[in-house]
């Protein structure tokens, strides 16, 4: 919680009237009147209440200002099966091509592409949805993922 709390305040010089303010600001850009928001009756009181209660508050950065919602107890089983389910198909996808020929040379070389198409393709997707160029997406992710998947292999082999 106090750890949230310091990333939350970042900014020690930034108050948090002036915090509350602009999100209500941009809660008021997107359907209420931006001028019923600016007068300090109406945002005055809610800066009060917050600031009595540092439960609340954090509660309220954390999801207006960060976008971050407090997870749904009635949703841990469907997100460990996502998870688990996502982490089992991403390890398959190297390791099919070793069930697919003899020589583990081939099969690593296939591995490797197999493996880098894979990490490219879901980059773009990933930019795509998240709103960044999907082609910097596609190429930073497959960057990323072939510098870890060369560490794991290299330490594979020192260990071995």
């Amino acid at each position: 919680m106090r750890k949230a709390a310091r990333k939350l305040d970042p900014d020690p010089g930034l108050t948090r009237e002036f915090q509350v303010l602009a999100i209500l600001i941009l809660l008021a850009l997107a359907g209420a009147s931006l001028s019923d928001f600016l007068r300090a009756p109406t945002w005055r009181p809610i800066v009060e209440a917050l600031r009595k209660q540092p439960k609340k508050w954090i509660d309220f950065m954390m999801r207006f200002e960060l976008g971050l919602e407090r997870p749904d107890p009635k949703r841990a089983l469907t997100s460990a099966v996502t998870i688990g389910g996502a982490y089992a198909a991403g390890g398959f996808v190297p390791l099919a091509p070793y069930m697919f020929t003899r020589d583990t040379t081939t099969a690593l070389f296939w591995s490797i592409g197999v493996t880098l198409l894979t990490l490219f393709v879901f980059g773009f997707i990933k930019g795509r949805y998240t709103g960044t160029r999907p082609m910097r997406s596609a190429l930073q992710t497959a960057l990323i993922g072939s510098a870890a998947a060369g560490a794991a292999f290299l330490l594979a082999r020192l260990i071995s």
